[in-house]
């Protein structure tokens, strides 16, 4: 009974320990949000490349999110006003409610467990303002050779966390309302969410 107990005390303290990635609203938004143009610079992670990118834009319009166009780009932007470029030069057919930018930061490691962290934000074009904000973190799983590659078997499965974080992120800040409160994948099953240490918050 006792080890029991201790079990429970040690299953509770880890989850404790980790959390949601952090979102947060930085402005005001004057529309709702409805559809995007999606900016990625992932510096070729499999996971919003390829396929995965593939299965993360497929989970976004799976949950009700559209997206417009989709531009992999070269490097990342570099400031507000790279974007505003890239935003009016896009063509007219692509237009949405804003844009949503997802930019590749660094790589975290935590009891294990190697992290891929990206900033996403959400931009207003007719404020011409960012209006949110949000840090994602991607478990990676790497080559067994430890030569820090990520294995491009697991990158539907980081696309489809990473979007389901996403989305359930906007929904807690009430930009983005998810039906049944829990993003689904292709197959209408539950996405859960992605638990980081404290550590790497």
């Amino acid at each position: 009974m006792l080890h029991r107990r201790l079990l429970l005390g040690a299953f509770a303290l880890a989850l404790t320990a980790c959390a949601q990635a952090p979102t947060q609203r930085l402005a005001p938004t004057t529309q709702p949000l409805k559809s995007v143009r999606l900016y990625t610079w992932s510096n070729h992670d499999p996971a919003l490349t390829g396929s995965g990118l593939d299965r993360f834009i497929g989970t976004l319009r799976g949950n009700g999110l559209e997206v417009r166009q989709a531009d992999a780009l070269p490097r990342p932007l570099a400031s507000l006003q790279a974007l505003d470029a890239a935003w009016d030069q896009a063509p007219a057919a692509t237009i949405a409610t804003h844009a949503l930018v997802l930019t590749r930061q660094y790589e975290q490691s935590s009891q294990g467990t190697r992290y891929v962290r990206y900033e996403a934000v959400l931009w207003d074009p007719s404020t011409r303002k960012l209006v949110w904000l949000g840090t994602l973190a991607s478990a990676a799983s790497f080559d067994p050779l430890r030569t820090g590659q990520v294995l491009i078997t697991d990158a539907d499965r980081r696309a489809e966390r990473l979007a389901g974080d996403l989305l359930r992120g906007l929904d807690r800040d009430s930009l983005f309302a998810l039906s049944g409160k829990t993003p689904r994948d292709a197959k209408g099953g539950e996405i859960p969410p992605t638990l980081l240490p404290i550590d790497i918050r």
